[in-house]
C-alpha cells in the first residue's frame, strides 16, 4: 500500500496536459539529467544530419544548435528535410528526440501528447531502418516518450529502455525510470532491483523515500524500515522527514506498536501543525484505539486542512 503523503503528492498532479502524473520531482530531476547526458553523447559522436545544399545547413550548423540546445530549431530544421526524404535515418533520428526534449525543457507546457506522438513516430520510422545512428539514443528516448504518454504505456516504455541498457545506456536516471515503470505495471522485485541500481549510483534520500515505499507495497515492512530511518536520521528536507515518519508510523500501526506509531505522526503535527496527512494518521491511531471521538476530530482536521484529503472523507462518511 503507498502510504498516504506520497499518494496525495502525486495523485493529485495535474494532468490536463497528458502527461503522466507522477513523481513530479523524481521524474523532472531525471529528465533534467537525461537531457544533458543524451546531449553530451550526441555531441561527441559528431553524426549530425547533413542538409545539403538544398538549405546551406551543414552538420556542423546542427552540431551547434544542439549543444545550445535550440531544440525547436532543429526539429522545425529536420522537419523541412524529412518533407524532400522522410527516409533519411540522422534526420529522422534528429527529428524525434529534438521533439522530445523541446517538451523535457518545458515540462509545464500543454498539449504534450501530440508533440509526444510526433516523437515517437520519428523515431520508429528511424528504429526499422537498417543504418540508423544513435541506435542506444533513440531507443532510450522512445523510452521517456511512452513513460511520459501515461502508465497504459509503461510495456513499450520498458521494452525500450531495456534495450537501451543493453546498448550501454548507464546511469542512476535510466534505472530510476524503469523502477517506475515496473512499479506501475506491479512487477515490484524488477522495480526495487532498479530502483536499489539507482540509489547504488546516485543516493538521494527522494530515492530512498521511493524505495522504501515499494518494499512496503511487496509486504516487507523491516527493509522499508531501514530506508526510512536513513532519511529520518540523515536528511535536511524536512518534508521528505516527515513523509518518512508517516509512512514509519504506518508500518508500526499495521505491526500494533502502537505508541510508536503515535510518536511518529505525533512529531509530524508538532512541527507543521498544518500537515493533513499527520492528522489523517492520528485519526487512524485513535481509531485503533476505540476513540471514535477523537479519530474523528482527527479526520476532520485532515479534511479543513485539504478538502480533497480522499482517505479522511472516506473515513468520514463511513
Amino acid at each position: 500500500m503507498i502510504y498516504s503523503s506520497e499518494r496525495n503528492r502525486t495523485a493529485r498532479s495535474d494532468n490536463s496536459s497528458g502527461r503522466r502524473p507522477g513523481n513530479v520531482v523524481l521524474v523532472l530531476i531525471a529528465v533534467a539529467c537525461t537531457v544533458t547526458a543524451v546531449g553530451v553523447i550526441l555531441a561527441t559522436t559528431g553524426r549530425f544530419p547533413s542538409l545539403g545544399n538544398r538549405t546551406g545547413i551543414t552538420p556542423d550548423d546542427v552540431a551547434q544548435l544542439w549543444e545550445d540546445q535550440q531544440y525547436a530549431e532543429i526539429a522545425e530544421i529536420t522537419g523541412r528535410f524529412l518533407a524532400d526524404d522522410p527516409l533519411q535515418p540522422e534526420s529522422l533520428v534528429f527529428h524525434g528526440l529534438a521533439t522530445y526534449y523541446q517538451l523535457a525543457d518545458n515540462p509545464d507546457g500543454r498539449n504534450d501528447s501530440e508533440a509526444l506522438f510526433a516523437s515517437i513516430a520519428s523515431l520508429r520510422r528511424a528504429r526499422v531502418l537498417s543504418e540508423v545512428p544513435h541506435r542506444r539514443e533513440l531507443e532510450y528516448t522512445l523510452g521517456l516518450a511512452y513513460f511520459e504518454l501515461g502508465e497504459e504505456y509503461n510495456d513499450l516504455a520498458v521494452e525500450h529502455l531495456e534495450n537501451a541498457l543493453e546498448l550501454g545506456a548507464e546511469g542512476a536516471t535510466i534505472h530510476e525510470f524503469l523502477g517506475l515503470a515496473y512499479r506501475d505495471l506491479g512487477k515490484l522485485e524488477r522495480s526495487s532491483e532498479h530502483f536499489l541500481k539507482a540509489a547504488q549510483t546516485a543516493p538521494r534520500d527522494v530515492l530512498f523515500l521511493t524505495i522504501a515505499n515499494v518494499y512496503i507495497e511487496k509486504g516487507r515492512a523491516e527493509a522499508a524500515k531501514e530506508y526510512l530511518d536513513r532519511i529520518i536520521t540523515g536528511s535536511d528536507e524536512p518534508s521528505l522527514v516527515h513523509e518518512a515518519r508517516l509512512a514509519l508510523g504506518n508500518i508500526y500501526l499495521e505491526e500494533e506498536h502502537f505508541e510508536d506509531a503515535y510518536r511518529q505522526f505525533d512529531v509530524v503535527l508538532e512541527e507543521n501543525p498544518n500537515s493533513a496527512d499527520a492528522h489523517y494518521h492520528l485519526g487512524e491511531y485513535y481509531y485503533r484505539q476505540e476513540d471514535s471521538v477523537r479519530a474523528r476530530a482527527h479526520w476532520r482536521n485532515a479534511v479543513n486542512l485539504d478538502s480533497g484529503h480522499l482517505e479522511a472523507l472516506q473515513r468520514l462518511g463511513s
